[in-house]
């Protein structure tokens, strides 16, 4: 049987918190954690070995952490960080071979097949791709091999920086007995092939597909197929970006925020202008200021919409420059524009005017993302999930939809479930709450989890006409109320 292409995996470990060290080289001797935001009770991300050393673990939030290690440093590794270094990432492979595909945050594939000749071997490209990447201030683990998930889980667990298998049948020795850890599989799936005794790449094969699809779902199908080389696994290389981009030199040095502006705009306004003379508009703006003895002030921003005018574009950065002041005055600066294919707006051939500017809500949360960052805005998303108070969470806000139209308008409105944010227990009993009617129950085993869980969820009517959501603790016999229905 005839091998399949090579697929190469460049696998950057720990790759937000190598991002938060290039940015803060001030911190180079203390311990460093990313957190998920900036608040007191933020969950660690990534912590480095210096913060481990201490003693702190992921499991810890940042206050805590803090009060265990005060010269600890924190900080958040926001979309915009890695979707300008994945940019960058992208443009240097690209030099190296042709088809790059950015898959999660540090995880790239490429197809190094055909490049023999220019490099003299798959290792010696491969080291080619880590000297580029070093020079970039990135660490990466490359490994050549045949499949996705197969030489992403190598580059995980390898100690070395690069690794060319032979052969397919090579590859699969090599994952057969590492840990489903190393495929990034769910914590759920992994709890749940563990209480069937399957912990390895080799026990997952071994399993009955149509059996382990129906008890477990697609993403144990798709590593199944991965084991077992049924699933296709081919590259989808991203595009490439043709950002423009131009550097003035500011003589004098400029501190005054209102003239920088203005000798932005002149610059915006040339880069716009080639932008229009390609048919594409923008879509993201990067701004780097050389300060005059001082680090380099680094802004990234995204206008609501793709936009070929610049006064959104000077609004956003008045808003990020007023929230971050400079530390000392400009001496160059830098802009770079990234752009789509503009292929304008729909007429409107009906001439009505919109109830409800949709554009202009846009407008204004690309306005409060420049102001306070993009976590400030948010809305309820649904997913997957064991519990019910876990099937839903907040998403980044970037537009506003309309808000969904009943079929009928004599249909009643929805009813809507106010979720309290910790589950209040009932220390009373239950007929305290003058309850006129149980709802229920509706079970919740958890035996399948990696801790012991039993619930059992019920809809209360009380004699004031509301309707709670509670539930019974099957391991404590504990009433708690978790929300309201109205």
């Amino acid at each position: 049987m005839s091998q399949r292409p090579r697929i190469a995996c460049i696998a950057m470990p720990a790759w937000p918190l190598e991002l938060l060290r290039n940015a803060h080289p001030e911190w180079a001797d203390a311990p460093v954690v990313v957190v998920a935001n900036d608040r007191a009770n933020a969950e660690l991300l990534f912590l480095d070995p210096r913060a481990r050393a201490l003693g702190l673990t992921d499991r810890m939030r940042l206050g805590t952490a803090q009060g265990l290690a005060p010269s600890l440093r924190s900080g958040v590794v926001d979309a915009a960080m890695v979707k300008h270094a994945t940019s960058r990432v992208l443009d240097a492979l690209r030099l190296h071979t042709p088809r790059v595909e950015a898959s999660d945050v540090g995880i790239f594939f490429a197809d190094p097949s055909g490049l023999v000749a220019l490099y003299g071997s798959d290792e010696d490209w491969a080291m080619t791709l880590l000297s580029v990447l070093s020079g970039l201030q990135h660490r990466a683990r490359i490994v050549v091999g045949y499949g996705k998930h197969r030489t992403r889980a190598l580059a995980s667990t390898m100690r070395g920086t690069t690794l060319v298998v032979r052969d397919e049948a090579h590859e699969r020795s090599l994952v057969a007995r590492l840990p489903l850890e190393s495929f990034g599989i769910s914590p759920s799936l992994r709890d749940a092939l563990g209480m069937l005794g399957i912990r390895t790449a080799e026990g997952l094969a071994s399993l009955p597909q149509l059996e382990l699809a129906a008890r477990f779902g697609s993403e144990a199908l798709e590593l199944h197929r991965a084991m077992n080389e049924t699933l296709e696994e081919t590259l989808a290389p991203t595009r490439a970006l043709v950002p423009t981009e131009e550097t003035t030199e500011l003589d004098p040095a400029e501190c005054d925020v209102e003239r920088l502006l203005f000798l932005v705009k002149a610059v915006l306004d040339r880069l716009l202008r080639k932008l229009r003379d390609r048919g594409e508009a923008a879509t993201h703006l990067t701004m780097t200021l050389t300060l005059d003895h001082a680090p380099d002030h680094l802004e990234s921003l995204e206008p609501s919409a793709p936009t070929t005018e610049s006064p959104l574009l000077i609004e956003l950065i008045r808003l990020r420059l007023d929230r971050a002041p400079l530390a000392a005055a400009v001496t160059h600066v830098t802009l770079r524009l990234e752009g789509i294919r503009n292929h304008g707006r729909q007429l409107d051939m009906l001439g009505t005017a919109k109830k409800r500017d949709l554009e202009a809500a846009a407008r204004a949360i690309a306005r409060l993302h420049a102001t306070f960052g993009p976590s400030c805005t948010s809305h309820i998303a649904k997913r997957d999930a064991h519990l019910p108070e876990s099937r839903f969470f907040f998403a980044p806000t970037r537009s506003v939809k309309l808000p969904r139209q009943l079929a009928e308008a004599s249909e009643s409105s929805p009813l809507v479930r106010r979720v309290l944010a910790k589950p209040r227990p009932l220390d009373a009993p239950l007929s305290s709450i003058g309850l006129v009617a149980l709802h229920g129950p509706y079970r919740i085993d958890g035996r399948w989890w990696a801790r012991e869980l039993a619930r059992d969820y019920y809809y209360a009517e009380t004699e004031r006409g509301t309707v709670l959501w509670l539930y019974r603790d099957g391991i404590d016999k504990r009433w708690f109320i978790y929300g309201e229905v109205d």
